[in-house]
């Protein structure tokens, strides 16, 4: 690629010099190529600065002094801030483009103050009810328009998951720290010959240090941009205890599996006892505009099934002779939650088991087959 061809496409479109199409037709000196691959990603990035440029301009006050900048500048500020805040930018030729409400950076209605702020918040976008942060901004409209971060191992398609895959890996450098960390204070304390003679008070320390930097740490990571993790482990405790396993690729959309979940141990201490054992697997999903670094939330919907102590883990449990309640049979089962965590630390999860009674067995006195539920635990980020 010459290095004149960028130098005449940013003139044609920041400066109105020259034909746009012709100037942003980018090849390699002998001919080779009418579009060489690096071509693309210099293209989008100066899309990216042009709709910088016009979300900001845009939402200007009609000031004095801002007339007087503008009137100095004479570039494409001024350009934006005549043509108002629901014009878009100029799009770059051979860049592909994007929704009417993705082009400017995300609003929330409660922080807007100017008249032009309470407009561009009314509309709907990615972030919706949230301010949208520079990093924010940028890496999504990068995304959006299919920047190759080639250097980061994403393929051109999967531009769009960037966010996610940053805060991998900055998770993955904080696993390798707190690992060399530990190994390194282990070293301090090995004799001439290398073996480890650490006194236990020390080893316990490491490892109590190793577990305060993943736990402090991988929280402090989402407050660069909240994204899904790749996996979530959780243990919630209440009237049952369950640890539940959830994953996602990339999105805001997961495979959310309970790997096990006891109900009934206060019973143990009684004459009846009725524990019970519960598997179940399903979806879940984060709306990305109530998460944030701070409060993350999330829909459950799973289908299991519960075994119980009672009548040996068959259905026998639930017939009219027994004055029980459906959460101490061994069935079918549906289960509906909804789960808030703060710093993506602490978890509490509330919803509701929808038994389903097989066709020969009825629920103890025609009862609901419903119960309710609630935990609260830890939950762990990789």
């Amino acid at each position: 690629m010459s290095a004149w061809h960028p130098y005449r496409c940013m003139r044609a479109m920041f400066d109105n010099e020259g034909e746009k199409e012709l100037a942003c037709t980018f090849g390699y000196d002998d001919g080779s190529s009418a579009n060489p691959p690096e071509a693309d990603n210099f293209r989008i990035l100066m899309q990216v600065s042009i709709d910088r440029v016009y979300s900001h301009c845009s939402l200007l006050n009609n000031t004095e002094k801002i007339q007087d900048e503008l009137k100095r500048e004479k570039g494409m500020c001024m350009d934006a801030f005549g043509a108002g805040i629901n014009a878009r930018p100029p799009q770059v030729p051979g860049v592909s483009s994007i929704g009417d409400s993705e082009w400017y950076r995300c609003i929330a209605q409660r922080e807007a103050v100017t008249e032009k702020e309470k407009q561009r918040a009314r509309r709907r976008c990615h972030y919706h009810r949230k301010n949208e942060d520079s990093f924010q901004y940028v890496t999504r409209l990068m995304g959006a328009y299919g920047y190759w971060f080639k250097d980061l191992g994403l393929a051109r398609d999967d531009s769009s998951e960037i966010r996610v895959v940053i805060q991998n890996q900055l998770f993955e450098i904080l696993d390798t720290y707190a690992k060399k960390y530990e190994e390194i204070n282990a070293a301090m304390y090995s004799d001439v010959s290398g073996t480890p003679s650490q006194p236990t008070t020390e080893v316990t320390k490491n490892r109590g240090d190793k577990t305060l930097i993943l736990t402090l740490g991988k929280p402090a990571i989402t407050f660069l941009d909240y994204s899904p993790p790749k996996n979530i482990l959780s243990l919630l405790f209440g009237r049952e205890s369950s640890l539940s396993w959830s994953h996602s690729q990339s999105g805001w959309f997961r495979l959310n599996w309970n790997l096990l979940q006891i109900g009934g141990l206060e019973t143990l201490h009684t004459r009846i006892k009725s524990v019970t054992f519960t598997h179940a697997i399903g979806f879940e999903w984060q709306p990305p505009w109530i998460n944030t670094a701070v409060v993350q939330s999330s829909l459950i919907g799973r289908v299991g099934y519960q075994l119980s102590t009672r009548g040996n883990f068959t259905d026998a449990t639930c017939d009219d002779r027994m004055n029980d309640s459906a959460n101490r049979c061994s069935l079918p089962l549906l289960q509906s939650l909804m789960s808030v965590s703060f710093l993506s630390r602490i978890r509490l999860e509330l919803g509701i088991n929808w038994f389903l009674p097989l066709s020969a067995v009825k629920l103890p006195n025609h009862q609901l087959n419903t119960v309710f539920t609630a935990a609260v635990g830890f939950q762990f980020l990789n």
